[in-house]
């Protein structure tokens, strides 16, 4: 089973946790977020919500991270910086 963490919890993190949620060879392990987050509420029980910050620390526990950046100035910057740690797709 893949595990998959997701980056960015706007509309299009919360589709793509849906997506996870209905494939049957996914498990979403994290969310990440730059936002406080205790103010993030996701779908999935038993998901951490973590800060970027404590992205490094699960790079040994994530197969695939989405990448749902909020623009098109993020992304050029986020891919390559988090490409270095995981398998990405950005989004």
């Amino acid at each position: 089973m893949a595990k998959i963490a997701i980056l960015g919890y706007g509309n299009l993190g919360r589709g793509v946790e849906c997506a996870v949620k209905q494939a049957a060879d996914m498990e979403l392990v994290a969310v990440f977020t730059r936002r406080d987050p205790s103010t993030v509420k996701i779908q999935t029980a038993g998901v951490p919500v973590l800060n970027v910050s404590e992205m490094e620390a699960w790079k040994d526990k994530v197969d695939l991270l989405i990448i749902c950046g909020g623009s098109a100035t993020d992304l050029p910057v986020l891919t390559p910086k988090y490409a270095a740690m995981f398998n990405v797709i950005r989004d």
